[in-house]
């Protein structure tokens, strides 16, 4: 049977998307249709719906339906911000859209800073855990637990010029050109515009002032305000861009106010048509996201001047507006200067706050041209920085306590923060500062565990406190997902960093099942010991194998469970303790009893003191060291509640009317004691575990088969001879050896033969200094110095009597 023949059970998962996800317990991995999401096409940043864009792009380039799910192979390059192992943010390229039906409820997270993200349960998300980015599903996610939000958005090409013809295509008429540039008119003898707008830092400050204080009709923008630095701003604007204007006082207010008035069609309509009107439906236009620095911070700069306040005593800066889409817009606007902020809702409008720890760098990159302003964002940026409650570094492992251990510091120090396995910002930066300098002056190395640390202190992100999760209603039938190869995470418009697969192990069809092409054969002839990427096929008895609820039965049993999966486990070095959480549901959901883990952890323990209450287990052992504990909470971690050790996750695949199990294990041995099993048809692309278990002819066989089948993918058709050839002289003599220099090569007599191989002045130094002889009995040696080969004719010998 070939993999080519094998199809995916009905409501499993399918293609790249969830093959991506071996093990998961469902295939509802996707956000929902009015999720937004961030995506750049032809250089262009959009915030999108991600159901109304997946849908527009399967409508355009179609979609094949696999089991429940309708997926699409992008033929067009799409990019996303994505989150890479070292913290990064990098645009990663979309290769595929997925949908399928939405379950009965989706999951909504949210975070301590106000941000939202709407999911399915199985939808995988990242967390962070001794020092590395690691997923896990939303439904396993809970009250406490941090996720990532971008603070650093980067922007690798910059649109420096807008063409405003597209969007004003219905109001203009003509067109001329003045000075070398291209001007548009919505009528004859009325006020023109440049057809390509400069994205400079004045037309951004416009954009800015117009989303905070601004309004707009058919003809005019009209903009509201006293201040005159900012009504002399607008007035240099008009005359730079040839804008009739004109000014008047109001008294809708309970003080004077003051209207300016820009009195131009084409800018009316541009703002209009970019940015919207009204209160509730103003937004940071689409290609503000594009554009420059220079740019944003003229955004920036406009809208708080006009809209923005300065509070000292509470040490915020913040505004708000009816429009959440233009709060969020704003967000996002900052997290390009690096500025990360706090959002939320007070029953009539959404505000966006920036804590005092970034007053310094707003005020460097953004500022403010009004005095007052500017002079309390200076008395701000001087501020002694307190905690940071929001900007917290989770999941450091023991790293501060092996530091502090090896510099000879004293652990109290830091045993605040490996308990509690986070630490802020701010904080960290001072203990690398101390580690550095301790480290220099005792002349110890510590350079590997420090570029952890500020792995985790420039990272891109803060991780945010998840403090409330939600189950809510569906309001659409689909839910929507993105595949993004490499980092399989991407970003929506609140910043919140997703991923979408729960394992990084393709296996969809035939070529996700091994690393294919050179690398697979490069391990198959040099006899590597264990494959990269081992693939466990898992066959049943016939009276199970029909049946696709037995086969989930036997599989949960074949599952290896660790302690650490169902239970959070925290030492306490000061009071020599460890101290267990179980997750009673989540043992239930195994198949277990509380009863029968807590016996498990007692039989592991009977060396220490153990107290058990409700779901909490302390291990005490107070004559035990610092890293007698350390080496007996690892191996607790590791604690095997049941299953088959090294099968840790399986998915269920089905071929004609039979189901069978894959696993990315080679633990043939292992399976040999479920006796639902059979052993005799399971499968491992392991070449050595099949040698062990079913012998050397069964090795040989699997090598041939590997081989061809590698070829066969890449499209290359090689006689199966030359692969039996290749096998036979692998195996001939009983065992498995490697085609290489430690293998057949390596056994040849002849020291031209070896030397054509590999390592050619090795062989030759060697072979000289041993005083080796080279008889030319074989073909490569002989065809080195340019003999007749001992080969048919060349192996007879003719003598003729002369006369």
């Amino acid at each position: 049977m070939t993999t080519k023949s094998r199809k995916i059970t009905p409501n499993e998962a399918v293609g790249i998307i969830a093959a991506q996800s071996l093990g998961e317990p469902s295939t509802q991995m996707s956000l929902d249709y009015d999720e937004k999401v961030i995506v750049r096409q032809e250089d262009e940043i959009n915030i999108v719906k991600i159901g109304e864009f997946v849908d527009s792009l399967m409508d355009k380039y179609g979609f094949t339906v696999e089991g429940d799910h309708e997926i699409c192979d992008l033929p067009i390059e799409i990019y996303v911000p994505s989150l890479t192992e070292d913290e990064k943010i990098k645009w990663m390229k979309v290769t595929a859209v997925s949908r399928h039906s939405s379950p009965e409820k989706l999951i909504r997270i949210t975070t301590r800073s106000g941000r939202t993200i709407t999911a399915t349960q199985f939808h995988s998300f990242v967390i962070r855990r001794n020092n590395k980015i690691i997923p896990i599903a939303g439904a396993e996610l809970k009250e406490g637990d941090r996720i990532p939000v971008v603070k650093n958005l980067p922007l690798t090409q910059v649109c420096k010029v807008m063409d405003a013809k597209p969007i004003l295509e219905k109001e203009i008429r003509f067109l001329t050109t003045k000075n070398g540039m291209l001007y548009a008119y919505p009528r004859e003898n009325s006020r023109p515009i440049p057809q390509n707008i400069e994205l400079d830092e004045s037309f951004g400050w416009l954009i800015g002032i117009y989303l905070s204080e601004g309004s707009v009709t058919r003809n005019y923008v009209s903009i509201s305000n006293t201040n005159e630095v900012i009504l002399n701003k607008i007035r240099e604007f008009a005359k730079n861009y040839n804008i009739s204007f004109y000014e008047n006082d109001n008294f809708r207010g309970f003080a004077r106010g003051h209207d300016i008035y820009l009195c131009s069609t084409l800018i009316a309509q541009f703002l209009k048509a970019t940015c919207g009107c009204g209160s509730e439906k103003k937004r940071v236009p689409n290609f503000a996201f594009s554009a420059s620095d220079e740019f944003i911070r003229g955004i920036l700069r406009g809208y708080f001047d006009g809209d923005g306040n300065i509070n000292l005593r509470r040490r915020v800066i913040r505004v708000s507006s009816k429009s959440k889409e233009l709060i969020d817009g704003i967000a996002l606007l900052l997290s390009r200067l690096g500025i990360f902020t706090t959002k939320g809702y007070d029953g009539k409008s959404h505000w966006l706050s920036i804590q005092h720890h970034y007053a310094k760098t707003f005020l460097n990159t953004i500022g403010s041209d009004i005095y007052p302003r500017k002079a309390a964002l200076e008395e701000m940026s001087k501020i002694e920085t307190r905690k940071n409650i929001v900007d917290m570094i989770p999941g450091i492992g023991n790293i501060l306590f092996e530091i502090a251990k090896q510099l000879k510091i004293p652990t109290r120090l830091v045993n605040n923060f490996t308990k509690r396995q986070k630490i802020g910002r701010s904080t960290l930066k001072r203990y690398i500062s101390l580690f550095e300098f301790v480290a220099s002056d005792k002349k110890i190395d510590i350079s590997d565990k420090i570029s952890i640390l500020k792995k985790a202190l420039e990272s891109d992100v803060v991780w945010d406190e998840i403090i409330k999760i939600d189950y809510v209603e569906p309001k659409h039938q689909k839910v929507y997902d993105f595949t993004v190869p490499g980092s399989e995470t991407f970003t929506t418009a609140e910043g919140i960093i997703t991923h979408n697969t729960l394992r990084t192990f393709h296996y969809a069809g035939v070529a996700e099942a091994v690393p294919l092409g050179l690398p697979r054969i490069i391990e198959i002839l040099d006899a590597r010991k264990e494959p990269k990427f081992p693939v466990l096929d898992i066959y049943f008895h016939e009276k199970y194998s029909k049946d696709e609820k037995k086969v989930r039965e036997i599989v949960k049993k074949i599952e290896e469970l660790k302690l650490s999966e169902v239970a959070s486990i925290v030492e306490d070095y000061l009071k020599k303790k460890v101290m267990i959480k179980l997750n009673e549901k989540a043992i239930e959901k195994e198949g277990l009893t509380l009863q029968e883990v807590k016996k498990k952890i007692s039989n592991f323990s009977k060396d220490c003191k153990v107290k058990f209450s409700g779901e909490k287990v302390i291990i005490s052992f107070p004559r035990k060291k610092y890293s007698e504990i350390r080496n007996f909470t690892t191996r607790l971690k590791d604690l095997k509640l049941k299953g088959v050790d090294g099968i840790s996750k399986v998915v269920i695949l089905k071929s004609g009317d039979e189901y069978f199990a894959r696993a990315r294990s080679s633990n043939l041995e292992g399976l040999a004691e479920i006796p639902e099993v059979d052993i005799s048809r399971s499968y491992t692309n392991d070449i050595f575990k099949i040698y062990k278990m079913f012998g050397i002819e069964a090795a040989r066989n699997s090598i041939v088969m590997q081989l061809k089948e590698t070829m066969e993918f890449q499209d290359l058709a090689i006689d199966i001879r030359h692969l039996r050839l290749i096998a036979d002289a692998m195996t001939w003599d009983g065992t498995i050896q490697p085609i290489g220099r430690h293998g057949l090569v390596g056994k040849k007599k002849s020291v031209l033969s070896k030397a054509a191989f590999e390592e050619t002045i090795d062989h030759l130094i060697q072979a000289s200094i041993k005083n080796e002889v080279d008889k030319l009995e074989g073909i490569t040696e002989n065809m080195i110095v340019g003999q007749v080969i001992p080969v048919g004719t060349g192996k007879i010998l003719l003598k003729m009597k002369s006369e």
